[in-house]
């Protein structure tokens, strides 16, 4: 007969709960700003955010929790904005630059998490890339404009169009190329508008919003061209009444700038028609 060993079982020691992460973090970051008045006056408190957001993503980390990790990240961020415009002195600090800063520290926060989270936790966070389009677009216009809304309109939409264009190529879905080429459509379109609402002519500011409007719709057969065989003509459907729509209201209300317009569509349209020409021959097929 054989014998038969038996092998102790190993203890397999259970990792510790989301609780006690959470727990643990808050009472740290309780400790230091209990402490403030004693140790750091007005300033130590500043650190527990920070703090905060640095335990729990360790945590994070070791408990393979990506829920504490993305909230981990998101404290750090906000923490060490908030901490950079409290030690800046208070005239270098005017209200735009604190929540420019806010915002880059929120921006800083989605990058973070949209490259990291896939190694760590080997799950997708392409949804933090939406925020850093709108939020790094409206940093810079606090920063560096006048504070327009035309500005902000006309980056955010650009920047988030140019976004989901990027991933509806790489991941060949169609259903992220609608949304970035109307929104490229749109952000240019929404400027203009806009900056023309107060002006007498309004049917030519109308117009001209339809008109970049109709672009984005073209752009979506363009696009789709790249990551697909066959070719999607349905979007050309309302950018073809769009564009007839925006032309006759511009040229109504805005005669004599009816060559420049027909000519500049013109050109646009041949630019348009060139590019989808090469993606015909050189486009990506799956």
């Amino acid at each position: 007969m054989t014998e038969i060993k038996s092998t102790p079982n190993k203890r397999i020691t259970p990792l510790p709960s989301w609780q006690t992460a959470v727990g643990s973090t808050l009472i740290v970051a309780g400790l230091l700003a209990l402490a403030d008045p004693y140790l750091w006056p007005g300033h130590l408190r500043l650190f527990s955010l920070p703090v905060a957001g640095i335990l729990l993503s360790g945590w994070a980390l070791w408990i393979r929790r990506a829920t504490l990790w993305i909230t981990g990240i998101f404290l750090i961020g906000a923490g060490i904005a908030w901490l950079v415009v409290f030690l800046l002195p208070p005239a270098s600090s005017p209200p735009q630059k604190i929540v420019s800063a806010l915002i880059i520290g929120i921006v800083a926060s989605c990058l973070i998490i949209a490259t990291l989270t896939p190694w760590f936790f080997s799950q997708s966070a392409e949804w933090a890339l939406i925020p850093i389009v709108p939020g790094a677009a409206a940093a810079y216009v606090l920063l560096n404009t006048p504070t327009r809304l035309s500005d902000y309109v006309f980056l955010a939409l650009i920047a988030m169009g140019t976004v989901f264009t990027a991933i509806g190529i790489r991941k060949h879905l169609i259903g992220w190329l609608i949304p970035g080429g109307l929104l490229l459509g749109l952000g240019p379109g929404f400027s203009a508008l806009i900056q023309r609402l107060s002006s007498t002519q309004i049917a030519a500011a109308i117009g001209l919003f339809l008109l970049w409007f109709a672009l984005g719709w073209m752009l979506i057969t363009l696009t789709s061209r790249v990551i697909m065989h066959r070719i999607i003509w349905w979007p050309l459907i309302p950018a073809g009444v769009l564009g007839v729509a925006g032309l006759a209201l511009y040229i109504a209300d805005n005669p004599a700038a009816t060559p420049t317009l027909l000519s500049n569509t013109g050109s646009i349209t041949m630019i348009v028609f060139g590019l989808y020409l090469l993606l015909m021959r050189y486009g990506v097929r799956r």
